[in-house]
């Protein structure tokens, strides 16, 4: 079922007959929830009415409140989240799409509230972007194949995103992906148990300013802190290929200093993706202070 995101249409009660046909169910079944809208730069907040120069935007969670109702999800999550605990049927899978522009992954509060949805079994999987533009529709045969890895196919998570996004260049390019998500093995008495992790995967693109796919890289002159759109990057030393890339170094030169830095080795935090594709990688999200402090940000 859809539901325009405008003023006046926030009413959950239009929800309800799906959320019931759940139940007759035993909800039994999965869940996916996509969410497409923009977002507001600062907070990282989704925009649900207003205008370019005047929007109104509301964190996700009062969004899902407004629009799918507090007792409908409620409902639906903790069936689900009982019948998931449990060997035999399932998993069942709740999914969380948020298609937006990237502050809603991109900053800290709201990355970390996104993983909080995953981490209190409420989805177990949330995915958004990171770019800083509106998205391009070029990421949308990805997003296909790893909705389709996970739900049909039934591929754990992260598999399906490096399978989709990891296999496609341009949509990768376009931005990098947020991906929280709970890892589901069962133990010995047969009960499944949840690992959470909150990941970003990334295309290197040094040309276009993003090492390591790091758009937010800075110069590492404290002086200086020019932003990565503001320096020239180049790999640097011997090159390697396959799966040792990340092992090539890198060496810029700053536009708004002048200072070059040379065989800038790539942050242990970063790990190479498993892809047959060169440029691939991803972290651990949000980053801490310390690897922050590893890319030039000062905290």
């Amino acid at each position: 079922m859809t539901r325009a995101l405008r003023a006046g249409n926030n009413c959950p009660q239009a929800m309800t007959p799906s959320f019931d046909w759940m139940r007759e169910f035993n909800y039994e079944g999965n869940l996916l929830i996509f969410v497409n809208t923009h977002s507001d730069t600062k907070t990282g907040n989704l925009v649900v009415s207003g205008n370019e120069k005047n929007p109104m935007s509301i964190p996700i969670y009062e969004l899902l409140s407004k629009y799918i109702g507090d007792h409908n999800l409620r409902a639906a999550t903790h069936a689900i989240s009982a019948i998931n605990k449990k060997a035999g049927v399932g998993p069942c899978i709740r999914g969380l799409v948020i298609c937006a522009c990237g502050s809603t992954g991109r900053l800290d509060d709201s990355a970390l509230l996104l993983t909080r949805f995953v981490k209190e079994d409420i989805f177990d999987f949330v995915l958004t972007f990171l770019s800083v533009s509106t998205m391009d529709p070029v990421v949308v045969p990805a997003l296909n194949r790893f909705i389709e890895n996970v739900y049909v196919y039934g591929l754990q998570m992260w598999d399906a995103l490096e399978e989709s996004f990891g296999e496609d260049r341009h949509a990768l390019n376009q931005s990098p992906v947020f991906l929280s998500f709970a890892e589901m093995k069962t133990n010995g008495d047969k009960v499944r148990q949840r690992t959470v992790h909150t990941r970003v995967l990334a295309y290197s693109n040094l040309r276009d300013g993003r090492p390591w796919g790091l758009d937010i890289y800075r110069c590492l002159s404290a002086a200086c802190n020019a932003p990565a759109y503001n320096i020239i990057f180049h790999p640097h030393g011997k090159q390697y290929y396959g799966k040792q890339w990340v092992q090539t170094k890198i060496k810029y030169e700053c536009l708004e200093c002048g200072v070059v830095q040379k065989a800038i080795s790539c942050p242990p935090w970063i790990h190479a993706a498993r892809s047959q594709n060169y440029g691939r990688v991803w972290y651990e999200w949000p980053l801490s202070a310390e690897h922050k402090r590893d890319i030039g940000i000062i905290c």
